[in-house]
């Protein structure tokens, strides 16, 4: 069972979107692929809009793209999008 290492960048719906709901609830949609969060940080967009840069590990069998359309349907995710996968050493 081979583990990569996913960065992916996430849109909120509008500017008053509670990120701090989102990461919570992004720790049950990628334990559904094997997942484990690792870390996340925020990146302001503009106009008060702020997006959420997040990193996980997960199995290699499942694919980036059934990820990203299990967190975009978390509520107040407008996009999710794959930046950078690596596979994960040791």
């Amino acid at each position: 069972m081979t583990k990569v290492i996913v960065t992916m960048k996430l849109m909120p719906e509008s500017p008053e979107v509670d990120l701090a709901k989102i990461e919570q609830a992004i720790h049950s949609a990628i334990a559904k692929f094997d997942g484990k969060f690792q870390s996340s940080e925020k990146q302001p967009i503009g106009f008060g809009l702020v997006s959420l840069i997040i990193k996980f590990s997960m199995d290699e069998k499942f694919g980036t793209d059934d990820a990203e359309a299990e967190i975009c349907k978390i509520e107040g995710v407008e996009s999710a999008q794959t930046t950078m996968t690596s596979r994960a050493l040791g």
